[in-house]
């Protein structure tokens, strides 16, 4: 019957993933002897302990942390100790947040905290060649060395190469590398290393692919680079034959019979197209790689093509070409790693070797089939989504001609939306992102509704397997209902946030219940909505770089794009760049609308830059169904004492 008083609600913050209560993290810091008074806060998703010594002793960060361990669990250990004088009062007698002193992340990081044991030194060793930083501490937080998603997918990938065992969601949440080396372990399950030689089932995004009624042999991806060094080509030939038997759907192509599709996985013999062609000019390299592009044939031939230019007075360049239908973008970074690491392994005259393999996609997507009954309960969540009323105002008079209107940030301004603001509301960048593409729709076409479609890499971890490494196409696509709150900017960016944290699994569900489940899933895209993630220098090695000469067309001409608005950002070199391709609508409206894009953002950005405490949302708290109102409502009322 007693009732223990932890600390008010509204110091409660949720830090990846994890709900913690800041007022129990200070009543244990203030345990410690000669502390006199702490407060800790949240910023930039870290936390900050500020701590007033009454002794005058230093107080050791590593044995503070020590103690806070015995008492606390590891994600409510701060990240960063700062002593001062004295904690900072309001007139009112409160804590005067804004007046603490800011805290130098850049400061902490002087002292280089070296791995203690095997673990950490594998950890450290792998967000290295990932992150390329200088200098990591295993007290560094991934997010805080340039760490996202991708690259969370890169590290298991690599990890996974070695032998080891790593899941994505304690990349997450884990505060510094130290805290992630107790959940990385040792491989136990094997995964089957044999070639794989037999028919695979569609996964959904092959299946959408196949309902476009389009010509389906042009519609690639490739990539063209720029060799460092001649290029031999019978060492070219060997390494693509190697990738060719490593990676399974290299050697894929389909037969098409009377609206029966079939996905087949040929044996280790199957042929790849690989060419030398001597040119005198770079200027000649789009129009031969343009005939390439459109030369597939999905059904009689191989979906990879290797292009070997040899340029009079130039750098050699290799221009890679696969169909979409077995490549998705963290697929190219699979090969292309290994296309270096065997070439170089090749020169060096070492027996060449790759990381073993993760989950086949043969068997990735025959689980899909098992994954699409145990989630039938996401069927009304997607029909309720989907079961809205929309329309964009094109112009029916104009040409449906594509065109493209752009906008980029500052290496400061991405700075901030990368590292500084996340801490204001605990979003995430399409939280912010999309708040700013709401209110753009709103401020240009009046509509407070909008249902997007919202693109994904696919790869989340809902089957209990192991694709870090596995080639192929797993983007996901689904449908997002944006809500424009005319209210204040705040509520805005929490309600868009919390929209986005409803949807089950990152959106995987809807299509493996539309194009698996066969469910009626429905809707008619206009609006298609995709971050690309961060590109770093991880595309240019010691063996080559991106070339910069253009490669003809990579969609045929009678691919009818289904969005009247096709939205794509990027951040390249430390930049963020945002394009909006269109059909059908006024280009000076286009530019209106690129301009409030750009505008909206960084409103947002200098808005949650100004914050000096999270502020929570329901999502934060509580995985119950209530809503921002009802919660503050509820804390309104703890403050005035009714609740």
């Amino acid at each position: 019957g007693n009732i223990e008083y932890l600390g008010r609600i509204d110091d409660q913050v949720k830090i990846r993933g994890f709900r913690i209560e800041l007022g129990e993290i200070e009543s244990a810091i203030l345990e410690y002897p000669s502390i006199k008074e702490t407060v800790v806060l949240a910023r930039n998703q870290q936390l900050v302990a500020y701590i007033v010594n009454s002794e005058k002793l230093k107080v050791k960060n590593e044995e503070l942390k020590d103690y806070l361990k015995s008492i606390l669990p590891n994600y409510m250990i701060p990240n960063y100790f700062m002593v001062i004088d004295k904690i900072p009062l309001t007139p009112n007698g409160k804590i005067d947040k804004k007046a603490l002193p800011e805290y130098s992340i850049e400061e902490n990081k002087k002292e280089c905290i070296l791995p203690e044991n095997e673990n950490e030194r594998v950890l450290v060793e792998t967000f290295f060649k990932v992150l390329s930083t200088k200098k990591i501490s295993t007290e560094d937080n991934f997010f805080d060395i340039g760490g996202d998603s991708i690259k969370a997918i890169q590290i298991t990938s690599k990890l996974a190469s070695k032998g080891y065992q790593l899941d994505i969601g304690s990349i997450f949440k884990s505060n510094s590398i130290k805290e992630l080396a107790f959940s990385l372990t040792k491989r136990v399950k094997e995964i089957n290393q044999e070639s794989i030689e037999a028919n695979i089932p569609l996964n959904p995004i092959q299946s959408w692919f196949f309902e476009l009624s389009f010509p389906k042999n042009h519609f690639n991806q490739s990539v063209l680079l720029k060799m460092k060094e001649n290029v031999s080509k019978d060492i070219l030939d060997r390494v693509i034959k190697k990738l060719q038997i490593h990676h399974d759907i290299l050697r894929v192509n389909f037969r098409l019979d009377d609206n029966e599709i079939t996905q087949i996985n040929h044996s280790v013999d199957f042929p790849i197209d690989i060419e030398i062609v001597n040119i005198d000019t770079l200027a000649k390299i789009e129009p031969i790689a343009d005939k390439f592009q459109s030369s597939f044939d999905i059904t009689n031939s191989s979906l990879m093509k290797v292009v070997l230019f040899k340029i009079k007075d130039e750098s050699d360049r290799v221009f890679i070409l696969l169909h979409h239908l077995i490549v998705d973008g963290v697929s190219w970074r699979i090969l292309l790693e290994d296309f270096n690491t065997l070439y170089l392994d090749y020169i060096k005259g070492i027996e060449p070797s790759l990381p073993l393999k993760t989950t086949s996609f043969k068997e990735y997507s025959e689980k899909l089939r098992d994954y699409s009954k145990d989630i039938s309960d996401e069927v009304e969540y997607w029909r309720e989504i989907t079961d809205i009323e929309f329309e964009l105002p094109i112009d029916k008079e104009l040409e449906e001609s594509k065109k493209e209107v752009s906008f980029s940030l500052s290496k400061e301004q991405t700075k901030n939306l990368l590292e500084d603001i996340s801490f204001a509301y605990s979003t995430e960048i399409n939280d912010i992102l999309l708040s700013a593409l709401s209110i753009s729709i709103y401020n240009l076409f009046g509509l407070k509704d909008t249902l997007i479609t919202l693109e994904g890499h696919g790869r989340e971890e809902i089957l209990g397997i192991d694709i870090s490494r596995t080639v192929g196409w797993f983007t996901s696509t689904y449908p997002l209902k944006l809500e424009y709150q005319n209210q204040d900017l705040s509520y805005h960016i929490k309600s868009i946030k919390e929209s986005l944290r409803e949807i089950p699994n990152k959106g995987i569900g809807y299509g493996v219940l539309k194009y698996i489940g066969e469910y009626e899933l429905n809707y008619t895209p206009q609006l298609l909505f995709n971050y690309l993630g961060e590109f770093d220098n991880s595309l240019n090695t010691e063996l080559f770089e991106l070339a910069k000469e253009e490669t003809g067309k990579s969609i045929s001409n009678e691919f009818k794009n289904e969005y009247r608005l096709n939205i794509n950002a990027i951040i390249i070199d430390n930049e963020f760049s945002l394009s909006i391709n269109y059909t059908q609508f006024d280009n000076e409206l286009m530019s209106n609308f690129s301009n409030s894009f750009k505008n909206s953002l960084l409103e947002i950005i200098n808005h949650c830059k100004a914050q000096d405490t999270t502020t929570i949302t329901p999502s934060d708290i509580s995985d119950e169904d209530f809503d921002i109102d009802e919660l503050n409502e509820f804390l309104l009322d703890f403050k005035e004492g009714k609740a």
